[in-house]
């Protein structure tokens, strides 16, 4: 700080007092390379710093040490943030990047001070270490979300997905037993399952009741992720042992096209010859031929080849339209390229769908279980509702002679005596008995559904 001198001389005695002078402003002006700094006059830019020359007590703005520039030892380097001397150069350390020519910034693992920004997406500081923000995981150096699959450590890394908790034994984030897997980011709970409120349920027409997810009303459990309503489940019985079609007509299962030509099926909902086959006089089907061909470059579909100078479809293909579409197990992109009914394109291969399964190669029929079809029946037997009730007593005494009709074309005899098949004796209400009666032998509903149930497979 500058300094007033004045001089007083008084009875021939100089005395000298120094006064300070008031503190001034210092210079607003910055120094530029080379120049002259101090306190007050600060080097411009942030590459430059202020450092001692040659000169004792000089310091002049010079440019700071960068990444690349020659160095003996680490202090060199200490211009750049977490940088080291490495091979007489300034580089980055270890689980760091560059950032500048200037700067060093860590990555996941990395060394890091508190608050301080870390390279790698979706990281923090957290006790001096770079780690992926809750709802991520760590994976070849990035912090991707936590999915069902991922790997991880503990509990806490799954907790980002709802239903989800950490698999010992395997090491990744899976759904809890409780619920199943909607996608790669969300799980719901089965049904039977303990949930806290409906959106937690992952059947559809289903609800979270008394903290459990449970079908609605009129709905029954179809599957653990499935709720039927009751009527739908009565329609599929009818369906599937509904009357037979000729060639041409609508039709749900094969059975219903064999009963006029055995070399048919069902295909589409509509009654169509067998691969080769040829339709004659409107219900007949008899062996046709396909195109004739010397190699198989000549067969226009790429999944055909020439065998015996005929054009055929591969192994596991069938021909539909002129097109060789994919059969059970084969390979497949969606499900329009499946050719058997009720088939669907599953992991890229075709499958029979729920509830449906695979009587050969190129037919899928329904699956009726002893389960299924006891809830049905009873279900549909509690309705106050006559018509309803004669629809599903017919269903089953016709179930019944179906079985009966067999049994006695196969032995030549009649296993099941008349008598006992002939029997009306039954809990139905009086007035819809008569409705009943519509046939040279019925059984009641109650006898009819005990038989047919006794017969059938889970």
């Amino acid at each position: 700080m500058p300094r007033h001198i004045t001089v007083i001389i008084l009875a021939g005695v100089a005395l000298i007092l120094c006064v300070n002078a008031a503190q001034t402003d210092p210079p607003t002006t910055c120094v530029e390379f080379g120049g002259t700094c101090d306190q007050h006059r600060r080097c411009c830019g942030e590459n430059l710093k202020c450092d001692r020359s040659n000169t004792v007590s000089i310091y002049k703005c010079k440019e700071k040490a960068k990444l690349g520039d020659s160095c003996r030892e680490t202090f060199h380097c200490i211009d750049i943030v977490h940088s080291v001397c490495l091979k007489n150069k300034c580089v980055c350390r270890q689980k760091n990047v560059r950032a500048s020519d200037y700067a060093c910034i860590p990555i996941l693992n990395g060394y890091c001070w508190k608050n301080e920004t870390c390279a790698t997406e979706n990281s923090l500081c957290i006790n001096n270490k770079c780690q992926c923000r809750d709802g991520f995981v760590a994976e070849a150096n990035e912090c991707l979300p936590v999915v069902i699959g991922s790997k991880c450590n503990d509990d806490a890394a799954c907790k980002s997905v709802k239903f989800a908790e950490f698999d010992t034994f395997n090491k990744v984030c899976a759904c809890s037993e409780n619920a199943i897997a909607i996608n790669e980011r969300m799980c719901l709970v089965r049904l039977g399952g303990i949930c806290q409120a409906n959106e937690d349920c992952a059947a559809k027409k289903s609800w979270c009741d008394e903290n459990k997810c449970q079908c609605r009303a009129q709905y029954f459990a179809y599957s653990e992720i499935e709720c039927r309503l009751i009527n739908e489940v009565r329609q599929l019985l009818l369906m599937a042992f509904s009357s037979a079609a000729f060639i041409g007509m609508p039709c749900n299962v094969s059975n219903q096209c064999h009963a006029h030509s055995s070399d048919s099926y069902c295909y589409n909902k509509t009654c169509q010859c067998e691969l080769d086959y040829l339709l004659k006089n409107e219900n007949s089907c008899l062996p046709g031929i396909t195109s004739y061909c010397s190699t198989t470059d000549e067969c226009s579909d790429p999944e055909s080849i020439c065998i015996g100078s005929w054009c055929q479809c591969r192994t596991n293909y069938v021909m539909r339209e002129s097109k060789c579409l994919p059969m059970l197990n084969a390979i497949c992109s969606d499900n329009l390229e499946c050719a058997p009914a009720n088939s669907v394109c599953i992991d890229h291969k075709c499958q029979c769908k729920f509830s449906y399964f695979p009587k050969s190669n190129y037919e899928c029929v329904l699956k009726l279980t002893r389960t299924a079809l006891t809830f049905a029946l009873q279900s549909v037997l509690t309705l106050e509702n006559a018509s309803a009730i004669r629809i599903t007593c017919e269903l089953a005494q016709k179930l019944v002679r179906q079985l009966w009709e067999a049994t006695a074309r196969a032995t030549g005899s009649v296993s099941l005596s008349m008598q006992s098949v002939s029997r009306a004796d039954v809990a139905v209400p009086q007035n819809t008995r008569s409705a009943l009666m519509t046939s040279a032998y019925l059984v009641s509903c109650d006898d009819a559904v005990a038989f047919y149930l006794a017969r059938i497979s889970d």
